[in-house]
């Protein structure tokens, strides 16, 4: 151990420390930031129960009115854990406090559980045939959490009875009420101890469907790109940061889906409902458990690198290059075929899209069927069953194609456009504008996707798709530009001129697909989670449909088409990635 434990590895660790505090002083500034350019009184977002009279007293105690006082004061309330509208009056982090464990335990659990077997799973991989069995597991990881999540609790729950549910919601166990803070005390019903007595039963289902996501993603970011293109260089990811923060916003999802009393489930409530204070504690609670996460995850991966550099010299100078370049050559061949084939899904997606108004039987939002057939199952009439409103699925599902496709093409193009600019700049410069650069990448990093998603465009409600678009951008943007500035320092170092710019580009080609899949998981998910507009009709304001009584009401049909729809939009653009490697490399 004490070989371990020289300077270079107690720098490496006080560096994390400092990095660590930096940059969830910046994602509260960037949070204040958000809130701040909301519409609304941030008065009333603060203590939306309180008299007249008391709020003049929050103003001046908030300091609203002068925004460069009111960001300070918001920053040392949040670090001193005052999140409260005066002084003894109700403390947010005494909910999140209370509620954070919960968070931990679930999460904590499918991250060392997905670790674990995917390891595993990765090493019998290697022993045996690798390609297709990868892509099968591929496959498994790009369905969206929120469809495993609400048609397995359907099924498992409610239909077969196989798991229980979670025995309690989290706003019974407060009933002072979480959204009204106003008052001289946080109270709870329950300990923490009787409460986890309670739900832990209802744990198993989650925790497994969390654990099989990450399963995947830890064995298709091991064995899964091996062999494949430099335009995706293994080096230009930062797997332990998108894992976990991915992790996570699984974790946040779960918890909603099934009532879990985590940060997950009054996070998203809180949101919806403006809160100021609860948002912030729980978007405060979540940035260390990332920061803590990811400087764990770094520190095990500096010891583990210690202990395999000898290894790993003696493999490479044992093979110097021959096998990479026939895995290379192999996997060439094999990608056309998957090229190919999403294009050819993607175009179809297009077409239905294109001609969704001539193929549909009625209107997705406003044409109900007949009173007999009202959540009824598939039948002549209609082919794909009908919703508890009564409403057409299969036209919603057509319809649906027209969303997708319009959000799609465009978080391409932003996404695109700032990703291209951001890592060229980043890897063509050195010193303060690099640092600059990355620490700036690394607040998106750190957020979870879908709260940081939900925040934006609530500021920007007033212009749904406008503020859809922004919002996946602004939560994808990030991953593409640490790819760009990759290739650019890889290429930089032994071109010059023009190569750079054009390698850039070439890794825009790939991940301008994967990105385009990434926005419809994160628009599609806002909207289950009841964040969208209700006059735009999309496949995940579908599966929030099922969500009425907890999931009981849900017929298969209402989850498994929408779900099959999404699934079919996000597979058919993984596998177009695979079409836009095959034009990098000629």
């Amino acid at each position: 151990m004490r070989k371990f434990l020289n300077r270079q590895f107690l720098n490496l660790v006080a560096k994390k420390i400092c990095r660590g505090f930096i940059t969830v002083l910046l994602v509260m500034s960037l949070l204040f930031f958000i809130l701040y350019v909301t519409p609304g009184n941030f008065v009333d977002r603060i203590a939306p129960f309180a008299p007249r009279e008391m709020k003049e007293d929050v103003a001046n105690y908030w300091g609203v009115g002068e925004p460069l006082g009111q960001c300070l004061i918001f920053l040392k309330n949040m670090f001193t854990l005052s999140a409260e509208p005066l002084p003894g009056r109700g403390n947010a982090f005494h909910i999140v406090g209370f509620l954070l464990p919960f968070t931990l335990i679930f999460f904590t659990a499918g991250v060392v559980l997905s670790y674990s077997l995917g390891v595993v799973l990765s090493r019998l991989l290697k022993m045996g045939s690798q390609r297709n069995p990868v892509y099968i597991i591929a496959g498994g990881y790009l369905v969206p959490v929120a469809v495993l999540g609400i048609f397995f609790k359907w099924l498992l729950i409610f239909h077969w009875r196989i798991f229980p549910p979670v025995g309690i919601d989290v706003i019974e166990t407060f009933p002072s009420s979480p959204w009204n803070l106003f008052h001289g005390a946080v109270t709870h019903t329950i300990t923490q101890a009787e409460l986890l007595k309670s739900v832990l039963p209802g744990m198993g289902l989650p925790l497994v469907i969390l654990v099989a996501i990450g399963v995947t993603r830890v064995v298709f970011s091991r064995i899964g790109a091996e062999g494949e293109s430099r335009l995706i260089p293994r080096r230009s990811t930062p797997m332990s940061t998108t894992m976990i923060v991915g992790m996570l916003s699984g974790t946040l999802v779960l918890e909603y889906i099934f009532q879990w009393p985590g940060i997950g489930y009054i996070l998203f409530e809180t949101i919806k409902m403006s809160d100021y204070l609860l948002t912030s504690a729980c978007i405060f609670a979540l940035a260390w458990v990332v920061v803590i996460s990811c400087g764990v995850a770094d520190v095990l991966q500096y010891v583990n690198r210690q202990r395999s550099k000898d290894g790993i010299k003696n493999k490479e100078e044992k093979e110097p290059g021959k096998e990479i370049d026939a895995k290379i050559e192999h996997s060439k061949k094999f990608m056309s075929k998957k090229g190919i084939i999403g294009m050819c899904m993607v175009l179809t997606a297009v077409f239905l899209a294109v001609a969704a108004p001539y193929i549909i039987i009625l209107d997705p939002l406003s044409g109900y069927a007949e009173p007999g057939y009202i959540h009824n199952p598939p039948c002549k009439s209609y082919p794909f069953g009908t919703d508890i409103m009564g409403r057409d699925i299969y036209s919603q599902v057509i319809w649906g194609f027209r969303t997708a496709v319009t959000i799609a093409g465009c978080t391409c193009a932003v996404t695109g456009i700032v990703g291209i600019l951001a890592g060229v700049a980043g890897g063509l410069s050195r010193g303060i504008p690099d640092t600059l650069s990355n620490q700036v990448t690394t607040i998106f990093l750190v957020w979870p996707q879908i709260p940081l998603a939900a925040l934006i465009v609530y500021a920007l409600e007033d212009h749904y798709q406008f503020a859809v678009i922004i919002a996946a951008s602004a939560v994808l943007w990030p991953i593409t530009s640490q790819a760009v500035r990759a290739e650019v320092i890889y290429v930089k170092s032994r071109h010059s001129g023009i190569t750079s710019y054009l390698s850039a580009v070439r890794v825009i080609l790939v991940y301008m697909p994967i990105t385009a899949a990434a926005s419809l998981i994160v628009t599609n998910t806002l909207d289950f989670l009841g964040m969208g507009d209700p006059l735009v009709m999309s496949w995940g304001q579908m599966l929030s449909l099922t969500m009425m009584g907890r999931g009981a009401l849900a017929g298969w049909w209402t989850i498994v088409f929408p779900g099959v729809a999404l699934t079919y939009m996000v597979i058919s653009l993984f596998l177009l990635s695979y079409a836009a490697k095959d034009v990098g490399h000629n």
